[in-house]
């Protein structure tokens, strides 16, 4: 009875052997001298291949499947002909950045954006309180310690999800992108007041900071469009009927849609 156990062991382990045998064929049937073939092919990625790897799988076995990931990117490089549309650039700035690679080296993009860059940023100089200052706007490429991808970057289904499949995204986390307006010397934003606001075309609008936090990280702004209206005097804003009913020493008597309100100098209307 024993002996007959060993033979029905024996027999499924020749039949697991068997079937890894038929599963290796496909691959083993593929000559070196064909790579990357079946794995890349006219230059066209096979998004069905996958890599694998254990929970415990050594450092260096993880390594050379990214390594293997990466050639297999460099490799899948001959464009599929498409009826697609290109893509043109005016008064910007292009690159050709290779799929998974950041945006912001010296290769590449510049880590800051400027006017030379981009045209429609603003470089030039504002008067603040009597005294002219040099500004000039630009986009910040930042790098974010801690993140897998510490900058924008080109990814595909290889890197970071597999629902992208053949497509080519930009990803980019919070903060990785600013817009800053820049100073070229020291200027005192806490004397920004009112009635003597510091005034600056931020994104195509005017705005007039009135005040700064101490702490440096917020401001009090008033921001769109200025109207100088007389007693009985109206003005259309954002569909809005605004008419100025009465004017105070110190407050002004205001309707916005038949709605009316007495506000205090600087104050909001609602």
């Amino acid at each position: 009875m024993q002996v007959l156990k060993n033979l029905k062991k024996i027999a499924a382990l020749g039949t697991g052997a068997v079937m890894l045998g038929a599963t290796l064929t496909g691959a083993l049937a593929a000559d070196l001298g064909d790579y990357p073939a079946p794995f890349v092919v006219n230059g066209v990625y096979d998004d069905s291949n996958v890599f694998v790897y254990g929970n415990q799988a050594l450092a260096d076995d993880t390594a050379a499947m990214m390594d293997i990931s990466s050639s297999f990117q460099f490799l899948a490089k001959t464009p599929v002909v498409s009826a697609g549309t290109t893509v043109s650039v005016t008064g910007g700035k292009t690159e050709q950045v290779p799929l998974g690679q950041g945006f912001s080296n010296s290769t590449y993009f510049d880590t800051s954006l400027q006017d030379d860059d981009v045209s429609t940023l603003f470089d030039g100089k504002i008067n603040f309180q009597g005294t002219e200052y040099d500004t000039s706007e630009e986009l910040q490429m930042c790098d974010v310690g801690g993140q897998k991808y510490g900058e924008p970057f080109v990814a595909t289904s290889l890197m970071t999800d597999d629902d992208y499949k053949r497509d080519v995204f930009f990803e980019l986390a919070k903060d990785k992108i600013k817009y800053a307006y820049r100073f070229d010397k020291t200027i005192n934003l806490s004397s920004a007041i009112a009635t003597n606001p510091l005034e600056i075309d931020f994104l195509g609008k005017n705005l007039k900071i009135t005040s700064v936090a101490t702490t440096g990280d917020s401001f009090t702004a008033r921001v769109g469009d200025e109207f100088t209206l007389n007693a009985g005097d109206s003005v259309t804003v954002a569909g809005k009927t605004v008419t100025l009913e009465n004017v105070g020493g110190t407050t002004a008597q205001l309707s916005v849609d038949g709605v009316s309100k007495s506000i205090s100098i600087f104050n909001l209307i609602f």
